[in-house]
């Protein structure tokens, strides 16, 4: 829900910009944007996992946690994807792909140093 509800931005921002609506950019770019706040939201719940889990909360970290960085890295890799198609849908300049790649590496450190031990 947070992922849907914080990226609904994008097809406000888009229909601003871009008349009409070019839906196969926007769905991309949404669909994206949830993956990259499930991503994000996870890594900082890792902190919280045992608070979590003593609240009785089903939190992602704790649905991850058994194989947290493979889980990761694939919400990680289909939300470049889904971005990297909506780039092309949009016709985005080759500098949108350069900074990408700075997103995937980004991905890749966030999850290589995810501590998943708790303390």
């Amino acid at each position: 829900m947070l992922g849907a509800t914080f990226n609904f931005g994008v097809f406000i921002g888009y229909a601003a910009l871009s008349q009409p609506v070019v839906w196969s950019a926007v769905a991309p770019f949404y669909l994206g944007g949830i993956l990259w706040t499930i991503v994000y939201d996870s890594i900082y719940a890792f902190q919280d996992r045992e608070f979590d889990k003593k609240l009785g909360l089903n939190s992602t970290a704790i649905q991850m946690e058994h194989d947290p960085h493979r889980i990761l890295a694939a919400l990680s890799a289909a939300s470049v994807a889904c971005f990297g198609l909506g780039g092309m849908a949009a016709g985005l300049a080759p500098i949108y792909y350069a900074g990408l790649s700075g997103v995937a590496a980004h991905y890749a450190w966030q999850i290589k140093t995810l501590d998943t031990e708790d303390r």
